[in-house]
């Protein structure tokens, strides 16, 4: 018996799925959701009284209850040796209306095949779909002392492009069968031993696959100026099977020609460094004044706002940690760590720690501290005057990396904070018991159930971001 899961992961790649099925990957969800919330979209609709499916439940038994209910929430189906799991189905006088769920704010078109494999499923099984709907969370809904599902979700009957644009009618669906049972065969004929290393995009794509270290073993013990660290090049990977293993020996023909590329190719051809002199010194004339504070964030982020001011998928600041570096060139260190809903606390020692004057130094500092402190702006309007004075002194340290004025080798086409780090220093997240922001996330999602030896852990690890944002300054300050 297979699932939809499974169809996923083969089609995503035959080698996944094999590898996945001898490999646990242990992932730790960037979203915080401890409800049921196909139960809650049940409450959108008003569903008192349905049948409930449960996990391991006999496909039959959705199918012998179907006269007794008018609603079946997590149905299970099976046909041609595919099971399915419906969130919602509303059993009309000769047909069936069926609802999808989606746990964000616009359902995806690149997403439909997988709609239809549920459908064509239901089709088999004899059922007569009448209309097809999808539920949603609203991005304009703002949480004020309770939930209210009939604002907090939305029924919408179409799936969206990448720029959020209505693009495919759900119903339009009914229109094609999925012949899914091709897809299992080869399933079945297969093994691991038969699916040849094959390069796509999702292999790096975002989050670098979980087991793209055993099909690529070989690339880790690659020169840290390997041409497959060229950054945003559609053919490095032709480059390499033509034998051209440096940066330095890019064939100019096949590369985009980007600054970010030419600074790795230079870095390459002057043992390992590449640095744009005066650009640099433009970019640390806004760091001259001081104090200079470097800070780092973390934070939590919610699918279902459950504090007041919250949007669904707004995210909680729970801890940040700083450094200032006074007039006298001397460090100093300060940290917070809240719990629950500790916006207000966030903000107040955020406010309090801060020197009133001086440049804020963070990295990606407009995707991360700025846009969250704009969020706490207006979660808490009384603060919006302190927040937007912070906000207008922050200098993203990740500027002079990121266009290409500056490259190091080292850093393998790493551009991440951790990567300079360990790039310019002696310094490892390695050793610490929190080694990304992911860990720190799963640690204060049980801080109640943890004792200052843990709290510890989160402070030393968010400290290591923030004094590496001083020793990446400190560097870029010595190298002119």
């Amino acid at each position: 018996m297979y699932h939809i899961s499974d169809i996923r992961k083969f089609i995503r790649c035959p080698r996944y799925y094999y590898l996945s099925k001898d490999n646990h990957v242990d992932n730790i969800s960037y979203i915080n959701n401890d409800e049921d919330i196909t139960l809650l979209f049940a409450k959108k609709l008003g569903i008192t009284d349905y049948y409930l499916g449960v996990k391991d439940d006999s496909p039959s038994r959705a199918k012998d209850e179907f006269n007794n209910y008018e609603w079946f929430i997590k149905a299970r189906f099976e046909a041609n040796g595919l099971r399915v799991k419906i969130p919602i189905i509303h059993r009309l006088k000769d047909s069936i209306d069926v609802y999808f769920t989606y746990y964000g704010l616009y359902p995806k078109d690149n997403e439909l095949d997988f709609y239809r494999l549920d459908l064509e499923v239901l089709k088999l099984n004899a059922y007569h779909i009448n209309n097809i709907f999808i539920i949603r969370l609203n991005e304009d809904y703002i949480y004020q002392d309770e939930i209210d599902y009939e604002k907090l979700f939305i029924i919408d009957r179409y799936l969206y492009s990448k720029k959020s644009k209505a693009s495919y009618l759900l119903n339009d669906l009914l229109k094609y069968r999925f012949n899914f049972k091709r897809v299992i065969e080869q399933m079945e004929k297969f093994s691991l031993k038969d699916c040849k290393v094959v390069r796509k995009r999702m292999c790096k794509s975002g989050e670098i696959c979980p087991f793209y270290h055993i099909c690529y073993k070989d690339e880790s013990s690659l020169d840290d100026d390997n041409i497959l660290t060229l950054v945003a090049c559609k053919n490095k990977y032709l480059m390499y099977k033509q034998g051209i293993s440096s940066l330095k020996d890019a064939d100019i023909n096949l590369i985009e020609g980007s600054q970010l590329q030419y600074a790795q190719i230079m870095a390459s051809r002057n043992n390992g460094l590449f640095y744009d002199l005066y650009p640099i010194k433009a970019f640390l004339k806004k760091l001259e004044a001081r104090p200079i504070s470097f800070i780092d964030f973390e934070w939590d982020r919610y699918l279902i706002p459950k504090y007041r001011g919250l949007k669904a998928l707004d995210v909680v600041c729970f801890e940040f940690a700083l450094y200032i570096l006074d007039e006298r060139g001397e460090l100093h260190h300060q940290t917070f760590i809240g719990k629950g809903d500790c916006r207000k606390e966030f903000i107040e020692k955020l406010i309090a720690y801060l020197p009133k004057n001086g440049p804020i130094v963070a990295y990606n500092a407009y995707g991360a501290e700025v846009l969250h402190l704009k969020e706490l702006a207006r979660q808490f309007p009384e603060y919006i005057d302190s927040l937007n004075a912070i906000i207008y002194r922050f200098v993203d340290i990740s500027k002079p990396f990121i266009d290409g004025l500056v490259y190091m080798t080292k850093m393998r086409g790493d551009f991440s904070l951790k990567s300079l780090v360990q790039a310019i220093s002696n310094y490892s997240y390695d050793n610490l018991d929190i080694r990304n922001g992911m860990e720190a996330v799963n640690y204060f999602r049980n801080l109640n159930e943890f004792d200052e030896q843990h709290l510890e852990n989160l402070k030393r690890y968010c400290s290591l971001d923030a004094y590496g944002l001083y020793l990446v300054y400190d560097w870029l300050l010595k190298l002119v």
